[in-house]
């Protein structure tokens, strides 16, 4: 199977015209994969990676975008996509503080990959790494555990901006916390 271990799918073009990328965003010509950033955590994205090819009748670009803002802003272009061997992509994104799911388009467009004429049957495929055990699809960055440690005055408004005077005791001052362990608090 020439696309296989590979995603791979035809109609990128609706006619024998090049395309642009506005063109791709309102055809909904995008392929689509998401990233789940686990509960309690925060993920920073600092790249994405993918081996990708097309017909020699398939788009020559591809643009990826992310659901961080809509969708609305390019995080990067891969330019001339190849029609033969699968090229890798690495793509330079900042994405911080993620958290729930974050969706990735990678939306086809352009002209010909093979410099002809485009066509309703020209395939892009993301995949078939030149390496049997390399990953088609990466993406970098870091995860953190989110904050959600806080503390909240339990003791009487003002106790905690007392004056201190001699021979005069002061009001207890208590916090309370949430999502903290063995928090001290001194002052």
């Amino acid at each position: 199977a020439a696309a296989g271990g590979s995603i791979s799918s035809s109609g990128w073009f609706n006619s024998a015209a090049a395309t642009t990328l506005a063109t791709a965003i309102t055809n909904n010509e995008y392929y689509e994969f998401t990233l789940p950033v686990n509960a309690g955590f925060t993920a920073d994205i600092t790249a994405v990676a993918f081996y990708i090819r097309s017909s020699a009748t398939g788009p020559n670009t591809a643009t990826l975008r992310s659901s961080a803002d809509a969708y609305t802003a390019d995080l990067g272009t891969a330019t001339a996509i190849p029609n033969a061997a699968a090229s890798l992509y690495t793509l330079p994104v900042t994405l911080t503080g993620i958290s729930g799911t974050l969706t990735f388009r990678l939306y086809g467009w352009g002209g010909a990959s093979g410099g002809g004429t485009p066509s309703t049957g020209g395939t892009m495929r993301i995949g078939t790494s030149p390496t049997a055990l390399a990953d088609d699809l990466d993406i970098f960055g870091t995860t953190a555990v989110a904050s959600t440690c806080s503390a909240t005055l339990t003791s009487a408004p003002g106790t905690n901006a007392q004056t201190v005077c001699i021979s005069t005791a002061i009001v207890p001052i208590t916090y309370s916390t949430i999502g903290a362990t063995g928090a001290t608090f001194t002052g």
